[in-house]
Order: structure tokens, then sequence, then C-alpha cells
């Protein structure tokens, strides 16, 4: 980890930020929106925070896309369908297949 002033760090969003962005619309309590933001990871540098996934970033020189993880290109055989459906349901890149066809088929 890179602990200078200009490193970018990702770490929850906080309350301060929250209360600026959660908006009292739909069904959902407006405190509760503010709780679930407060957790989000938002990229942060220098104490600003440059944003929060989903709600634009002020920096062009952050990329944020959903990933499998931890084990996303180390998995065991019988975990690749649970992974590929997690993938899918998050956004992520699809899961690689197998680096040997049928290794696995005892």
């Amino acid at each position: 980890m890179n602990d200078s002033s200009s490193a970018l760090l990702i770490a929850p969003l906080g309350t301060a930020a929250a209360k600026r962005l959660a908006t009292g619309e739909g069904k959902t309590p407006s405190s509760l929106m503010r709780a679930a933001l407060a957790a989000e990871p938002a990229v942060w540098q220098a104490g600003e925070c440059l944003g929060l996934p989903g709600y634009g970033l002020k920096s062009a020189t952050v990329e944020v896309r959903p990933v499998v993880a931890p084990f996303g290109r180390f998995l065991p055989s019988f975990d690749l369908a649970l992974a590929r459906a997690v993938a899918g349901l998050i956004g992520a890149a699809p899961v690689p297949p197998l680096p040997f066809s049928g290794h696995s088929a005892g």
C-alpha cells in the first residue's frame, strides 16, 4: 500500500457524505438509505471523496468494475457454476472456463 497523500484509498463513504447523497424518494426510509450508503465503498484521495461507484467519479484515472472475489481466478470446478451465476447477477466479467476440459471428471 502506498501511504502517500496522492495515493488512492478505497474506504467507506461515511455518514456525512451519505447524508448529502441520500434522497427521500421511494418506499425505503431515508435513515436506512443513509446507513446503507455510509457503508458503501468509495474512492478517496488526500482526504477528499472522489466518488462512489454508481454515482460517478470525479477522476477519469479510476475505473470501477465488479469482480467475483476473492477467488475469481482460482476456483475448484464444483464452484464454477455458482461463480458464473454471481458474475451474471453483479455484472462482472464471465468466469473463465477450466484450463483442461474434463480434468476433474473421475
